[in-house]
């Protein structure tokens, strides 16, 4: 029995809603949803601090209101900062792959020369009669085609990214073998340049040409000639 002086039961505060519905989006937005998610937070977050305020002290989640409300401001303002870093970003890695399978490409031919020297010198000074011939000296089928060629896939088995210019060709007959052509991409393949090996197993790349301006000589063999853009024979790169 309740006397005159007895006090009504204390009613707990129950939690809004809307504020642990901001504090969750809030949470989310700056890890994987972003503006999905945290303009959401923002605005259930402030209306929840004001019901929170209204209520009377009926309700109570002020601080979760708060806290999605800020997490999601964050995540709304981290959005176009990551576009930007994705613009930034996005060419130079794109760039810096490309310099990567130049780069495999160089070797590649390395590779192939040093090999048609082994097979030269095991086969009476004479050079192989195409690149398939090499596998007797180690050199394997991926080595035949650049990483960046559109054509390797789905290529006939024997096929190779370099055109070869050494068959019917000994190496004593090469009179410069730092000049002389013995194979180079054939074309498209990198950004505006392409990839020469030459009779002494050297590489060079050359800019600002797709296919190689080549030059059959008197004696069948083939050097560079110059590029239109730059008029000029390029300079030997080292090995």
């Amino acid at each position: 029995m309740q006397t005159a002086n007895s006090l009504p039961p204390v009613v707990p505060a129950k939690t809004n809603g809307l504020a642990i519905t901001s504090l969750v989006l809030g949470i989310l937005s700056p890890f994987c949803l972003f503006f999905v998610t945290g303009i959401p937070a923002v605005i259930c977050g402030i209306v929840g601090m004001n019901q929170v305020a209204r209520s009377g002290g009926t309700q109570k989640g002020r601080g979760q209101a708060l806290a999605g409300a800020i997490l999601g401001g964050v995540g709304t303002l981290a959005t176009p900062m990551l576009a930007i870093l994705a613009g930034i970003m996005l060419p130079a890695l794109g760039a810096a792959r490309e310099k990567a399978r130049t780069v495999q490409c160089m070797s590649n031919l390395r590779q192939i020369g040093v090999a048609c020297i082994v097979y030269a010198n095991e086969n009476g000074n004479r050079l192989p009669p195409d690149l398939s011939s090499l596998s007797s000296c180690g050199v394997a089928a991926p080595v035949l085609t650049c990483t960046s060629d559109p054509q390797k896939a789905g290529a006939q088995p024997g096929y190779s990214s370099y055109q070869y210019f050494g068959r019917g060709m000994t190496l004593s007959a090469v009179k410069n073998p730092s000049l002389t052509v013995l194979a180079c991409e054939r074309g498209g393949n990198h950004r505006n340049a392409v990839n020469i090996l030459f009779a002494d197993s050297h590489v060079e790349t050359l800019r600002g040409a797709v296919t190689p301006p080549l030059m059959e000589q008197a004696d069948g063999t083939m050097t560079l000639g110059a590029v239109p853009s730059q008029g000029v024979r390029p300079r030997p790169a080292t090995r």
